[in-house]
């Protein structure tokens, strides 16, 4: 996996839409907790809770999820799982798994925060956890209220 301060590698994915999604450079101006993850990995499903309240928390200092699905199986599957889990963030499928081979992940979930204009790690996966996941976006994206 990429560390702090390199340059987070290029991708493009599809979203369970089918809109194509180039990583970084679709999230200018953005940071982007970008979390490799399966509907099948139990840790991965604990982290749901903790990702919407990221969301609801840091959306307007610039937070961008993008959840990555390493899922092989059908997509309708990973959509219903998406929706009946109100994950209302990017979930990016078709080229998923090859994005996870590029970044090296070993394990699930994987998380990284990336600064989508330099393309650059801020935070790697060493300092996310459950326990850290908001102290880690506090110290990158400031505090708020709440």
């Amino acid at each position: 996996m990429p560390q702090a301060g390199q340059v987070a590698p290029s991708f493009t994915a599809k979203t369970l839409d089918g809109r194509d999604v180039a990583f970084p450079s679709a999230f200018k101006d953005r940071k982007v907790l970008l979390v490799f993850w399966a509907t099948w990995c139990g840790p991965c499903r604990r982290e749901i809770p903790h990702l919407r309240e990221a969301q609801t928390k840091y959306a307007a200092r610039g937070l961008e999820i993008v959840s990555v699905s390493i899922d092989t199986g059908p997509a309708a599957s990973v959509k219903d799982f998406v929706e009946r889990e109100k994950m209302s963030w990017n979930v990016l499928l078709a080229g998923g798994a090859e994005a996870a081979r590029l970044y090296g992940v070993t394990a699930i979930p994987a998380m990284l925060l990336v600064d989508g204009t330099s393309g650059r790690v801020l935070a790697d996966s060493a300092e996310f956890d459950r326990q850290s996941l908001m102290g880690t976006l506090a110290r990158h994206l400031g505090t708020t209220k709440g």
